[in-house]
């Protein structure tokens, strides 16, 4: 018997058995099932490996472990290469009028609609179809409910009502401050107020549309201001998503 494959075998098995505990605190029963039984074969190798005797035991158990360890740094620990390096930057950039959430606004017998529709005639039969149907969070959608739409469109409309206050005013006086400090403070910052994941990078001109297509910037041309950029991510509640495409999935 070859105690150290037998103590491998149980330290990957009390591996899989947290990662599936973690994966069920998730709300994903399903998904830590399939990887416990997925994992599940690698502590039992161990353990028949150690616990009889064989020929060339000791060489076929140190490759066993040598192949297991440098998997797991294959997989675990992240390569330098940037991923993303390669990607190409756009060229253009977007027009905001053409966006689904720009058409979808625009009424006949308006200035925007008549003049967007003369420029592209193409678009209009498709767009006309869509305006036909109730629209989002409307009665006489398939999965309508008047709780959750309600409770959903009053978050839309908190959102609108401050969208006049995201940029505020601009203080004539300048302070230097020191780019890792305020870095830090800005994430720390974002966590405290719920934020999953925040990053800063500088504010590129394809990152913004080529013209404004909602509200009062309609038509506008749009000009970068600022110099960086905060990206964050907030994460969604998975047992409502998984509801989809039921009303729980907006509210």
């Amino acid at each position: 018997m070859n105690y150290f494959l037998i103590a491998f075998g149980a330290f990957f098995l009390i591996f899989s058995l947290l990662i599936s505990i973690i994966i069920r605190m998730e709300n994903k029963f399903s998904a830590g099932l399939k990887f416990f039984l997925l994992f599940l074969p690698l502590p039992l190798l161990f353990f028949l490996a150690g616990w009889y005797r064989f020929p060339y035991q000791e060489i076929i158990g140190i490759l066993l472990i040598s192949a297991t360890v440098i998997t797991g740094i294959i997989i675990l620990f992240p390569s330098k290469t940037n991923k993303f390096q390669n990607r190409s930057i756009p060229f253009n950039r977007i027009d905001e009028r053409d966006t689904m959430f720009s058409r979808k606004d625009m009424f006949p017998d308006t200035k925007h609609f008549r003049e967007y529709y003369v420029k592209n005639p193409e678009k209009k039969a498709k767009d006309d179809l869509f305006r036909e149907l109730p629209g989002l969070l409307k009665p006489g959608t398939i999965y309508y409910n008047r709780l959750a739409f309600a409770a959903a469109n009053a978050s839309f409309i908190t959102i609108e009502r401050l969208h006049s206050l995201v940029m505020g005013n601009i203080t004539n006086e300048a302070e230097p401050v020191n780019k890792k400090q305020i870095t830090r403070f800005i994430k720390t910052w974002a966590k405290k107020l719920g934020i999953l994941d925040v990053g800063i990078t500088e504010l590129k001109e394809y990152h913004l549309y080529s013209v404004g297509g909602r509200n009062e910037r309609y038509g506008m041309e749009v000009i970068n201001p600022h110099k960086f950029a905060i990206a964050l991510t907030v994460e969604m509640d998975y047992a409502m998503m998984s509801t989809s495409p039921a009303a729980p999935t907006v509210t």
